[in-house]
This record gives structure tokens, sequence and C-alpha cells, in this order.
């Protein structure tokens, strides 16, 4: 599956996890989702979907819709708040700051 989100230039899903991974290609993500209500209500979602980045589309004409008037630097700011809200960092720094942790630990310094 990962491979196949490197590869993609956009993606199309339903309530499927991958579009969250997809996200941090910051290329375009576009949920349809028909039936969302009663999926929402029977089975439970991580975040509604109207507080995710990606444009929401109940029928293919609204799919096509939100595909055909997509702007690029609105979703980007979109999906900037979203990470920065759910306190995701992306800065190329992660493994220094968790092995910084572990020497902390390790030193007694950290509980």
């Amino acid at each position: 599956m990962q491979e196949m989100l490197v590869a993609a230039d956009g993606l199309v899903t339903d309530y499927s996890s991958c579009i969250y991974d997809y996200l941090f290609t910051r290329r375009p993500g576009f949920i349809y989702a028909p039936d969302h209500r009663e999926y929402a209500y029977r089975r439970g979602l991580c975040y509604p979907l109207s507080e995710t980045p990606f444009p929401v589309a109940e029928t293919n004409e609204q799919l096509e819709q939100s595909i055909c008037s997509f702007d690029e630097a609105a979703y980007q700011g979109r999906v900037e708040a979203f990470l920065r809200g759910k306190g995701s960092i992306d800065d190329g720094h992660a493994s220094e700051r968790v092995a910084d942790l572990i020497e902390s630990i390790l030193d007694g310094k950290e509980a």
C-alpha cells in the first residue's frame, strides 16, 4: 500500500485510514462517502469528516466538482492546520529528539 501511495498523484477513498498516511505527501486527497452519516453513527470515526482537510463528496457529481475546483493553496493550508492541531511535527529532527529523550532517561534526568 505504501508504494501505491507514494506513486499516486491524488487519492480518492472512503473511510480508509490510508488517507492519513497519504496526508504526509501533501498531495490532493478526496473522500467519497455517500453514506457517511450512517457510517459515523454505526461505526464511529476518529474525526468528523468535516474536520479533516479533505473535500468530502456524497455523490459522484460532488466528487467531480471537488476535483475540478480543487484549490491547491487552500488545501495546503487545511493540511498544515490539521497536522498542527494534531501535534504532528515534520521537521526532520524526530530521531534526534527521540535519541535525546532516551539519553536523558538513561542519565536519570527524565522520569
